[in-house]
This record gives C-alpha cells, structure tokens and sequence, in this order.
C-alpha cells in the first residue's frame, strides 16, 4: 500500500502519515494572533476563581437544565451540586432545597 495514500476525500483529506495539530517534528505554527482579553473579563475569572476555591460555588447553577416539577417528559434526578446528599457544608443545599433531587428533562424532551 502507499505511504502517502489518503485518508480522506473530505475536508480532512490529508495523507495516512501526516502529522496533526503541531504533533510532529519541527517549529511549531504559532502564526495565530493571540486571543484579546480585556482586564475587565480576566478580573471577572480570577473572583470566580476564587470563590469556587474558597468553598463558593462560582458557578450559579450545577443542575443547568433543571425544570420546573409536573414539566411533561421530565422525571427527578440526582442534585449534580450536593451528588444527591441534600447538604454542603452542613447546610441544605441551595439548589435541591435538601432533598438531593431536582427534575429534567427524560430523553431530550
């Protein structure tokens, strides 16, 4: 078989024994502009950051696609934010009220 036979006909179409994303020998391509951040947005990282560090959730809500109860095609689920204990730091948790289950959505519904 040929070294260099192809892979691919799509976008991804190179030869069997390239390298990729800058695996191989030689300098990498570091041509790309830097990504711009301004101050503001590194300020806004470091003190969620911090706060997740520190015991704060940093985060506002572990259970992102929770929906309210009786939401036809959901069911209950085990509280991502407490992994279904129903407390953090001794306290109920926010998210679940204490009861270690919120509801989602079953099946992509």
């Amino acid at each position: 078989m040929d070294e260099k036979a192809k892979i691919s006909t799509g976008l991804n179409d190179r030869p069997r024994n390239e390298t990729i994303s800058q695996t191989g020998p030689g300098l990498p391509d570091d041509s790309s502009r830097p990504v711009a951040v301004d101050e503001a947005e590194v300020a806004r990282a470091r003190r969620s950051l911090e706060q997740a560090s520190a015991g704060g959730s940093g985060v506002q809500s572990e259970n992102v696609d929770s929906v309210p109860p009786g939401t036809p095609g959901s069911g209950e689920n085990i509280c991502r934010h407490c992994s279904g204990s129903g407390m953090i730091d001794g306290k109920p948790c926010p998210e679940c009220g204490g009861t270690g289950k919120v509801t989602t959505p079953i099946g992509g519904a």
